[in-house]
């Protein structure tokens, strides 16, 4: 049953007044030796009552009360660890970029170091080289060290950049111009 103390203060007022009724008629079992005191007695009994309901009431009062804290409380758990799960999420992506950027970086410095210590040995055997294949060959070791230098100038950028050190900027780039200058850094003519 639940009621409130509007419904205790209803209840008390029925009990009273059908106990008061069977009172006046004789057919309670509160008996006293008067009138007088058979109604006394029903009014200690109906303070009684009264009070318990009372008490009911309050106590189903303050079960509602929690009831509804507890469903706040359930909602905001339930939004934190929704927005735990979206921040591990955003960890995992954050962290496989890394893991795709790191891996890109490594190739893109494999590329001319492969390249300078290509050059390097070939220059080890100067014997069978002519004058202009030692130039060029030292020159592609140029280009190639200024490129990993840019390389981890941009990595430094990067950096900047995550840290809002600095702004990005877009250029356009022709991929057909990278392709022979790729090219040209890795070739070795006989």
């Amino acid at each position: 049953l639940r009621f409130k103390q509007q419904g205790a203060t209803t209840s008390i007022f029925i009990v009273g007044a059908i106990g008061v009724w069977g009172t006046v008629r004789g057919s309670v079992p509160v008996g006293g030796a008067n009138m007088t005191e058979s109604v006394q007695i029903l009014q200690a009994l109906i303070a009684v009552v009264g009070v318990g309901l009372y008490v009911v009431a309050a106590s189903l009062a303050e079960r509602e009360e929690a009831e509804r804290s507890l469903e706040v409380a359930h909602g905001t758990l339930a939004e934190s660890l929704q927005r735990e799960r979206e921040a591990v999420a955003r960890l995992r992506e954050i962290d496989e970029a890394k893991s795709t950027f790191l891996s890109a970086l490594s190739h893109d410095l494999r590329g001319p170091l492969a390249a300078i210590i290509g050059f390097a040995q070939a220059l080890k055997k100067r014997d069978r080289l002519t004058s202009d294949r030692v130039e060029d060959m030292v020159d592609r070791i140029e280009r190639n060290a200024f490129r990993s230098a840019k390389i981890l100038t941009d990595l430094l950028d990067v950096d900047r950049l995550a840290r809002g050190a600095v702004e990005a900027s877009r250029t356009s780039t022709d991929v057909s111009d990278v392709v022979v200058q790729t090219v040209n850094n890795l070739s070795i003519d006989d």
